[in-house]
């Protein structure tokens, strides 16, 4: 391969970046309070409960599966893990610190339920996932009657109430994700089953079980999501999370991963993650209908689409041989 086309390649590849700079400098025009440290501080800050969803649905993409239910799992969780810790006396003499624990618990649980579903009995990922977004959703509306509920512990809300324990906690699972996957033979084998899931499986490599530790790892993200949502908002709401689902689609495919699975750099999901909150933000501060930011988030979906397409089209061009 040529320079010309290393240097395409490598262009293609970190897109994300390109773009992420140039919507900062966007909103920078139409606000210079975007040029504050403090709010770009802010804006790491508060892109991170999306954040750990946006991580969730990337790693199921990786693997060539989908999961539709990524937010209203993170909303079941949340909510199922505030009436047990606040209107029960199920972990009474627990230790405070210890119910952080409750939410992954329950994120890993119907992880498994979706991971049996697509691995175990081979279901569709589109339609099983699909299924579960409406099972999590009405269980989600079951647990408190559709009300909030209040009065957590006050270290169960550090992690989404105080900035600096919700980004280090972030970077760390960040870094055992990017670990598992650039590192061990757990990641090459979700490359391998994205990509060409019969070749992987002459070769000894079974996509129901990564399939199904897949959709482990996302539902987990998804426990760590409904832990920052809840520290960020001090209790749970029957809202939370609701209409993530397509935010995490846009923010992993503009990040460069493959709606065909196989492709994609889990380091440039961080610009997916802050690009989506810098637009998020920036509509904000600019004082934008929520009305109108619907139907902005919604042509961001299509273009992301658009954008995935012309890159695997250009990236096939370059990589394969004539």
């Amino acid at each position: 391969m040529d320079n010309s086309k290393r240097v395409t390649l490598f262009f293609v590849d970190n897109l994300i970046w390109v773009i992420l700079v140039g919507i900062y400098t966007l909103f920078v025009v139409l606000n210079p309070g975007f040029q504050n440290l403090n709010f770009f501080y802010r804006l790491v800050y508060f892109s991170i409960p999306l954040g750990f969803i946006v991580l969730a649905e990337a790693i199921c993409l990786l693997a060539g599966v989908f999961d539709l239910s990524v937010g209203q799992l993170t909303g079941l969780v949340a909510m199922t893990s505030g009436v047990l810790i606040v209107k029960t006396s199920l972990f009474q003499g627990v230790p405070d610190f210890l119910l952080v624990l409750i939410p992954l618990i329950m994120g890993l649980g119907l992880g498994a339920f979706n991971g049996f579903l697509v691995g175990k009995l081979k279901l569709n990922p589109f339609l099983a996932t699909l299924g579960t977004y409406l099972v999590f959703y009405g269980a989600k509306l079951q647990a408190t009657g559709a009300s909030t509920v209040f009065g957590f512990p006050d270290v169960y809300l550090i992690f989404g109430a105080e900035a600096i324990p919700t980004i280090l906690m972030f970077f760390l699972v960040f870094g055992v994700l990017y670990f598992l996957l650039t590192k061990t033979r757990f990641g090459y084998h979700v490359y391998s089953v994205g990509s060409n899931p019969e070749a992987s499986e002459m070769l000894g490599v079974r996509k129901s079980k990564i399939y199904f530790l897949v959709y482990l790892i996302s539902g987990t993200l998804c426990g760590f999501a409904a832990l920052a949502y809840t520290g960020f908002v001090g209790a749970a709401s029957p809202t939370v999370a609701s209409d993530t689902v397509f935010m995490a689609f846009a923010g992993a495919i503009l990040a460069g991963v493959s709606i065909n699975g196989g492709r994609g750099s889990i380091v440039n999901v961080i610009g997916g993650i802050l690009l989506i909150s810098t637009i998020e933000g920036g509509l904000t501060m600019l004082d934008v209908s929520v009305y109108y930011r619907q139907v902005l988030f919604g042509a961001l979906v299509i273009v992301a689409i658009i954008i995935n397409q012309a890159r695997e089209k250009l990236k096939d061009r370059i990589l394969l041989p004539r």
